[in-house]
């Protein structure tokens, strides 16, 4: 059951990223930035970005075939010989 609880911590943290990736890309792209606050929102949007690319690169990547792989390997201990 920890491992279940687990995965959904995983995609619900994925879902908040990409939902506030998208947010932050639509309104750099359609509200107007005072000058002092510029480089303050091209930080925020380098910090979500570099969230984003983790997010995938977990999703398509070795961590989640690596964890796959500790779950089977789980499942084969609680089986035994």
């Amino acid at each position: 059951m920890p491992d279940r609880i687990s995965l959904v911590g995983v995609v619900i943290v994925s879902v908040v990223v990409v939902v506030a990736d998208c947010a932050l890309t639509f309104m750099l792209f359609t509200q107007k930035i005072p000058p002092e606050n510029k480089e303050l929102a091209n930080i925020m949007f380098g910090g979500i970005n570099l969230a984003l690319g983790m997010i995938i690169q977990y999703w398509i990547g070795t961590s989640r075939s690596s964890n796959a792989k500790d779950v089977t390997i789980a499942d084969l201990a609680k089986k035994g010989p």
